[in-house]
């Protein structure tokens, strides 16, 4: 089986409870029969025992052995959602090359790129989010149509404030690269990152942020939203280097995003749920203690 997907949902029956380890939120791996094509949900939740042997890598375009997804080959003939993220992206930061410099204008009607998926992209409105996940704090842009918790429950934060509406993904990007500059907080935060965060105790404060937002509240509206409840570490706690051939397993004591953390015999490891697509799983196993 290959894993193909890692997924968020919300279960509205399931009440925030961290000293149950409980949150209102489902993590699923959806994983594909390569000969029968047949998919296999597998839902991962805290305080069940998780046991996983992978094989090698696949590229999820062909399905060939490759170390990356997708593979070279696949690369080369451009496929469809590839090239028209590069498309996109050549316009969006305004190459010389790009189609939206050569021909001077792009409207929702009338798109020099030529693909409708990407015209939807770039005209369509977007929040802005200032998220916090644990001490760490990050800047980011997500579609409204996707919802407002679908991007922040993705990157596991516990907490956002939410910006709208913004016109347009080159819109979006500049105030994202705005607020970056103005705050000093990163837009990405590494896999790494999220996990040494966890035994991170020092205290944080939302006061200088919320200060320097003030003057964007007459032009925007802003939402704060509470998602993941804070859970800390006392003890160490590693991340996995994903390898083929590898095994896995462990208690899982918390999910936040695509962070796992896992007690393992050799103490608590954090695992990169996301990290695991494109990875044949030779074993996966997932059972109440």
């Amino acid at each position: 089986m290959i894993c193909i997907n890692y997924s968020i949902s919300i279960n509205s029956e399931t009440p925030v409870n961290q000293y149950e380890r409980k949150v209102p939120y489902l993590s699923h791996l959806t994983l594909v029969d390569d000969q029968t094509l047949m998919a296999i949900h597998f839902t991962v939740g805290i305080s069940r025992m998780l046991k996983l042997e992978l094989g090698k890598r696949r590229c999820l375009t062909c399905l060939a052995h490759s170390p990356s997804s997708p593979c070279t080959a696949c690369n080369e003939h451009h496929w469809g959602d590839e090239e028209m993220l590069r498309v996109r992206m050549s316009c969006t930061y305004a190459q010389e090359t790009s189609p939206l410099v050569e021909a001077g204008w792009c409207t929702p009607v009338d798109f020099p790129c030529n693909y409708e998926e990407n015209a939807q992209a770039c005209h369509s409105s977007y929040f802005l989010y200032i998220g916090r996940f644990n001490g760490r704090f990050k800047v980011g842009i997500s579609q409204i149509a996707r919802g407002k918790t679908k991007r922040p429950l993705e990157q596991g934060l516990n907490e956002a404030i939410l910006l709208s509406p913004i016109a347009g993904l080159p819109t979006a990007l500049a105030w994202e690269h705005h607020l970056k500059q103005k705050l000093d907080i990163p837009d990405y935060l590494s896999f790494v990152e999220k996990v040494y965060s966890f035994i991170d105790l020092q205290p944080f404060t939302w006061k200088p942020i919320l200060k320097q937002l003030e003057p964007y509240r007459s032009k925007l509206a802003v939402e704060h939203l509470f998602l993941y409840p804070d859970f800390r570490l006392k003890h160490r706690v590693s991340p996995v280097q994903l390898t083929e051939s590898m095994k896995l397993e462990g208690l899982v004591v918390w999910i936040q995003g695509n962070v796992a953390i896992l007690l393992t015999e050799k103490g608590y490891v954090g695992l990169d749920l996301s990290a695991l697509q494109s990875y044949e799983i030779k074993e996966v196993d997932i059972w109440e203690p």
